[in-house]
């Protein structure tokens, strides 16, 4: 007697393992082929600005890389945390990157009231693609000469010299509490909407120090910048390093990343093309004339970039949160 069920059985459960072999290699085909369709590129800021300037560059570029579109969405609010969240939030696929800047996502994720959705371990790290430096300025007219002559003399007058920010928790503000511990003197903080208000404030003669941006030079006497090494855009602006102060460095960088979980061929996908092409002599270039400085940071040097600069972040909140108003 022939039993019907052998054959039957085993070609059900050969069927069910081909469908579950082919279910398998679907994904790993799709992230060999990588990338199929358009591809979201996140901007957390308002269109016009120097990230969206910088991401729109990178996206054209990058778009030849990838041999697909790269379509920049500006999802503005709350200081870049509407986007950050939408970020975050996205499917771990690939097809949504997102421009990510720090300080910003720092103080976002560090503030309480903030009630962040996402934090640092919410991402993989792609690049940092632009760095901006803040330097410490006087007015031209003003005696210091150097830091260590603008630091004696905020010394002799703790709560007396004069300085603004561009907001809460900004770069700016944070360069100024680390000028505070370094001088172990007090400065008189008020914050504006925005560099350009504070740049007008100082320029007004309302203010003593400017703590700005190479794109805020104008008018002014750099005295250092807060970089561990001399910037190539100015290369004879001295550090604080330099002049004795080798805790005074903050910059604000620009980087991309995508929601944590993304496979890692894709990841590594991405991380190559973004490399390429932010290191290239033509981005560069495009990127210059913008006054964007280029500085990639790639990989998991990036993330561990990150991790030190939220660190630094976290101690200067905590500070800004103790100091007295």
């Amino acid at each position: 007697m022939t039993d019907h069920r052998t054959p039957h059985g085993i070609g059900r459960r050969g069927a069910l393992i081909a469908a579950a072999g082919a279910a398998l290699a679907r994904p790993a085909a799709a992230q060999g082929q990588f990338p199929t369709r358009p591809i979201t590129m996140i901007v957390p800021f308002s269109a016009g600005g120097g990230t969206d300037l910088g991401a729109r560059i990178l996206a054209a570029d990058l778009e030849r890389e990838l041999g697909t579109t790269v379509v920049v969405e500006n999802r503005e609010g709350a200081g870049s945390q509407v986007g950050i969240t939408a970020l975050s939030r996205a499917r771990p696929d690939g097809y949504t990157v997102g421009a990510i800047n720090q300080p910003a996502v720092d103080t976002i994720i560090l503030s309480p009231q903030r009630q962040a959705a996402f934090g640092i371990d919410s991402f993989d790290w792609l690049i940092n693609h632009v760095i901006e430096p803040i330097i410490i300025a006087v007015r031209p007219d003003a005696p210091q000469n150097n830091l260590r002559e603008l630091v004696d003399f905020a010394r002799g007058r703790s709560g007396e010299m004069r300085v603004g920010t561009s907001g809460l928790l900004t770069p700016e503000h944070l360069a100024q509490l680390q000028f505070e511990q370094a001088a172990n003197s007090r400065l008189r903080i008020a914050h504006f909407n925005g560099a350009a208000d504070s740049m007008a404030q100082f320029r007004g003669g309302r203010t003593d120090i400017a703590f700005t941006t190479p794109s805020f030079m104008q008018d002014v006497k750099p005295l250092a910048i807060m970089t561990e090494a001399r910037w190539p855009a100015l290369p004879d602006l001295p550090t604080a390093a330099e002049q004795g102060f080798p805790g005074l460095v903050m910059t604000s960088s620009r980087g991309f990343a995508v929601p944590k979980g993304v496979p890692a061929p894709i990841l590594a996908r991405l991380r190559t093309a973004f490399e390429k092409v932010a290191r290239s002599e033509e981005h560069q270039a495009k990127a210059a004339e913008r006054r964007l400085s280029v500085f990639v940071i790639a990989g998991p040097a990036y993330e561990e970039f990150v991790r030190r600069n939220h660190a630094e972040a976290r101690k200067l909140v905590e500070l800004s949160r103790t100091r007295p108003q």
